[in-house]
């Protein structure tokens, strides 16, 4: 049977709660005709947890590490169905609200039951509502993320987008729901928010712990900033062009100016290499090509003309494009693996190249590089692996059929250059 949903169910000691909450889901799933499994993952419990919920024909599976996060993740390996919701054993989590969730199912990866947006209501102890508050906001900020609830364990998932990410998570507790979050983001998967109202729990306590639950974020909490300031995070580039740091966000928009100048002649526009940087979102009628797909993703929401590939061969037919841009691109591929003839082949007569690319005869950017990479170690720094001089580029230009029209700098460092195909 192919089964479209998939309740998981994480519960240990739970069975005065799961006897009021398995009649309402099942109450709430019938007029959605749809097929359907509740997957217990029960964590050894000893009161009759197990043979309640298969009295209502649940599936359940023995948890075989301790842990939330390990729990969750055995969960992922053992639904069946297409898309999954993970709701509390405790009934905090009102079923009523997996119908709103189920309808978003289209638009999303991930869909969060957040108490945080406008129409969410949080009903807590005054101590747990402002630590989690607290918690909430301060790691919005600090990883400069959009989502107002970010530890929401109601939340239904893509299976075949979240699948692998998640059995790749290493979180133990319940910070496994920040850290998938987080990874889902910087893969450049769509999120999205519905409100919803949480509920003190039935019966029984809580099994957080809130040292151990403060320390496994904490931890989360580092481990998820270096991933949103490397170049492995979908929107490293958008993000950059807002950063904090002073030097980083005026050197994005120098550059950003320097070359949206450049482009008087709008046509057919290709951005090779195009990242998720701010120049392509704001040509959203160009074709954006990148070999990462996590980027492609992230610009979906912005571009609709996207192609996964690499600038060595391009995958368009010859003289398709008035306008090429290559920005930020040549300096980390092999000196031998660039081929501007292929850009020569895809432009039209008398259209236009803008490349940028450090200039390394400057002593500015050997300056610029030697802090650039000891304040953003995981930033693109790490991978200038071919050194070009502007005298050195205007010549190959010039030698695959350019003419350099236009040069200038960012910082005294970093070259853009406008050539014509002739």
């Amino acid at each position: 049977m192919n089964i479209e949903l998939s309740i998981i169910i994480l519960a240990r000691n739970e069975a005065d709660s799961l006897k009021l909450l398995i009649p309402r889901i099942k109450s709430v799933l019938e007029p959605l005709s749809l097929n359907y499994e509740i997957l217990i993952l029960d964590g050894n419990s000893s009161d009759n947890t197990v043979e309640l919920c298969r009295s209502f024909g649940c599936r359940v599976v023995l948890q075989k590490e301790p842990g939330y996060g390990n729990a969750f993740r055995q969960a992922f390996k053992e639904l069946r169905g297409r898309y999954a919701i993970n709701i509390d054993a405790d009934c905090s989590h009102n079923p009523g609200y997996i119908v709103d969730l189920w309808s978003k199912r289209g638009n999303s990866q991930l869909v969060i039951a957040s108490r945080y947006i406008k129409g969410g209501k949080v009903s807590m102890p005054l101590f747990r509502k402002v630590l989690s508050i607290i918690l909430n906001h301060a790691y919005s900020f600090i990883l400069s993320l959009p989502y107002k609830d970010l530890s929401s364990g109601f939340r239904l998932y893509q299976v075949e987008s979240t699948r692998g990410l998640i059995d790749n998570t290493q979180a133990k507790d319940f910070n496994i729901l920040l850290e998938v979050l987080i990874k889902l983001h910087c893969q450049g998967y769509s999120i999205s928010e519905i409100p919803f109202h949480y509920q003190p729990r039935h019966s029984g306590s809580s099994s957080v712990r809130l040292f151990k639950f403060c320390l496994s974020y904490l931890k989360t909490l580092y481990y998820s900033w270096c991933l949103r300031n490397s170049v492995f995070s979908a929107d490293y580039d958008d993000r950059a062009f807002n950063s904090i740091i002073p030097l980083q966000k005026y050197w994005q928009r120098k550059r950003y100016r320097i070359i949206m100048g450049m482009l008087k002649k709008r046509g057919c526009c290709i951005d090779l290499g195009c990242g998720s940087s701010k120049v392509i979102q704001n040509l959203p009628q160009a074709v954006g090509l990148d070999i990462d797909l996590k980027k492609l993703r992230y610009l979906q929401k912005t571009n609709r003309l996207l192609v996964k590939g690499s600038i060595g061969v391009l995958p368009f037919k010859n003289a398709t494009a008035s306008l090429i841009i290559c920005s930020q691109v040549i300096e980390h591929i092999p000196k031998e693996s660039l081929n501007l003839r292929e850009f020569y082949r895809v432009l039209e007569e008398g259209g236009y190249l803008v490349m940028g690319t450090p200039d390394y005869a400057t002593f500015y950017w050997r300056f610029f590089e030697w802090f650039y990479v000891r304040l953003l170690p995981f930033a693109y720094g790490q991978g200038h692996i071919s050194h070009y001089r502007r005298g050195e580029l205007c010549r190959l230009l010039e030698e695959n059929g350019f003419k350099v029209i236009d040069y200038q700098y960012v910082c005294r460092a970093e070259l853009i250059i406008k050539a014509q195909k002739i």
